[in-house]
């Protein structure tokens, strides 16, 4: 996608950050959004194996932006920035059902068959989540069921060059509490368990969620398709990298095969409980003549405006329109809260009880710059390598 960046007379959603920085900036600032395109992949990466220096294979963002007095104008370093976003993937609003099923297994020279069944608590998980796995086994062969094996697996179904799968067993249980079950026997039991990307650190393949700069991360989220979009060779394509996880309950029997069963879940980050919500403001208007004018300076953030004289070549109708505008956003502003009682973090954590001051807007600004300086000079480096 692309945007051409002007100086809009309408109000504007800005966010906490962009209100500081227009604040610190000044009126040569100018702030902006935009949307991704819908059904695109979210950020994930390939775990590489130990002493792989290359970057790891994955799907990644990079918004590059430009200064330029035409936007075909060529695109260098000196006139653009780069910085790397992470998209993310939320559980869906609506209540999915519980994964449960049930196996039974006839055995030679038994009557009767051995039955298990398995259910979880629930088919939607965040991360960091227990997963509780319900197991009732009813033998009714001749058979013993010695133990049982639970594990989480993750598949990672790589559709960028070739078509490939990875799969890792991210979290497991092996119990023989309450066995061995003989014939005739019952048994009901809950093991929990928590895939952790810290207890999987040396797996090779392993899908992650997309990292940015030395940023801690996650276990790759499990891939949801738009409503609508029928999972196909050229969607695949498209998405780059598909991951999804289900449970493997298998249970080892005595002098016969073993019996499975699988449980498939979605594993994924959680909804924020409320949107984040943003001030409204109204950037300085911009005259034909190309004087901005003082009376919708919207840097502050602090709920009030700015009101100022005109320049004197203000025409009536530029009067009017600025006029129009202002008592648009201030009908809009009193419509809501202030930020600092809505927002209680950011890009950067604030502290939503303390009231913000110039120190602060300073070290956030500052913080700003010397991230950026740092990049600069690491892509520098590799550069010059």
């Amino acid at each position: 996608m692309q945007a051409n960046t002007h100086r809009p007379s309408q109000p504007q959603l800005l966010t906490l950050l962009q209100v500081r920085l227009l604040k610190k900036l000044g009126r040569n600032a100018y702030p902006f959004t935009f949307s991704l395109n819908r059904g695109l992949p979210s950020s994930v990466s390939l775990q590489p194996g130990q002493g792989e220096a290359d970057k790891p294979c994955g799907v990644d963002f990079i918004l590059r932006c430009f200064i330029g007095k035409l936007p075909e104008d060529k695109i260098e370093k000196r006139n653009s920035v780069r910085l790397a976003i992470k998209k993310i993937t939320h559980a869906p609003e609506e209540q999915t059902q519980r994964p449960t099923t049930d196996v039974s297994k006839d055995f030679m020279l038994s009557s009767h068959p051995l039955l298990v069944e398995a259910n979880l608590d629930k088919g939607t998980y965040s991360h960091g989540e227990p997963i509780k796995v319900n197991i009732s086994i009813a033998n009714r062969s001749s058979k013993t069921v010695k133990k049982i094996r639970v594990q989480v697996r993750q598949f990672a179904s790589i559709c960028l060059f070739a078509q490939s799968e990875y799969k890792c067993v991210v979290a497991q249980v092996d119990s023989d509490d309450g066995f061995p079950v003989h014939a005739g026997g019952a048994l009901q039991k809950t093991y929990e368990m928590t895939p952790l990307l810290s207890d999987n650190r040396d797996k090779r393949g392993l899908a992650l969620d997309g990292q940015i700069k030395h940023e801690d991360t996650c276990l790759a989220s499990s891939t949801i398709l738009p409503e609508g979009v029928v999972e196909t060779r050229e969607t695949r394509e498209k998405m780059g990298i598909m991951v999804h996880y289900n449970v493997k309950v298998r249970c080892v029997v005595s002098f016969g095969k073993d019996l499975t069963l699988e449980l498939p879940f979605t594993l994924t980050n959680p909804k924020p409980a409320k949107p984040v919500i943003s001030q409204m403001v109204t950037l300085p208007y911009k005259s034909p003549a190309g004087k901005t004018s003082e009376g919708g300076d919207g840097g502050g953030g602090e709920g009030g405006e700015k009101k100022g004289e005109g320049e004197e070549g203000k025409t009536a109708a530029d009067g009017a329109e600025e006029a129009k505008v202002n008592g648009e956003m201030e009908n809009a502003m009193m419509s809501q809260n202030s930020v600092h009682d809505l927002i209680d973090h950011n890009l950067i954590t604030f502290d939503a009880e303390h009231e913000a001051g110039e120190g602060d807007a300073d070290f956030v600004f500052e913080e700003f710059v010397r991230l950026r300086v740092a990049g600069l000079m690491e892509e520098s480096n590799e550069t010059d390598a």
